[in-house]
């Protein structure tokens, strides 16, 4: 019996993305389009830990009817993009926003560090 050897051309990267887009797909963590986010990811692997760190966090503090987006934001006035998580309730919390603020403070010193960026919001929508 031969065994079985990783396949050479995937990086550790590439394996620390895809084992967190699939850890957050078994958290109900929505991430529409993948290869926006896979390749964000790739250029700014940094913040792998922390998105997976802010989305398990997230979804600790919400209920399992919350929806958490895990989507690529393209600003077209300046020409900029980076990770958005967003927080998506069919009858929002009044104090939704006050969550999140606590959330981002938790992790927002480490992420100053990194080279990529997310932002953890909601954009008031519901679920879809």
């Amino acid at each position: 019996m031969g065994r079985k050897h990783a396949n050479p051309l995937v990086t550790d990267t590439e394996l620390s993305i895809e084992t967190t887009l699939e850890y957050l797909a078994l958290m109900q963590v929505a991430i529409p389009n993948p290869e926006e986010v896979r390749d964000y990811l790739c250029h700014y692997p940094d913040i792998i830990e922390l998105v997976k760190f802010a989305c398990e966090e997230t979804r600790s503090r919400f209920s399992s009817s919350t929806q958490l987006s895990l989507e690529l934001y393209c600003d077209p006035e300046i020409d900029d993009e980076y990770l958005t998580i967003y927080v998506r309730q069919k009858e929002y919390d009044k104090n939704i926003m006050d969550e999140i603020e606590k959330i981002r403070s938790i992790y927002c010193d480490e992420l100053a560090d990194k080279t990529g960026y997310f932002l953890l919001t909601t954009d008031f929508q519901f679920p879809k």
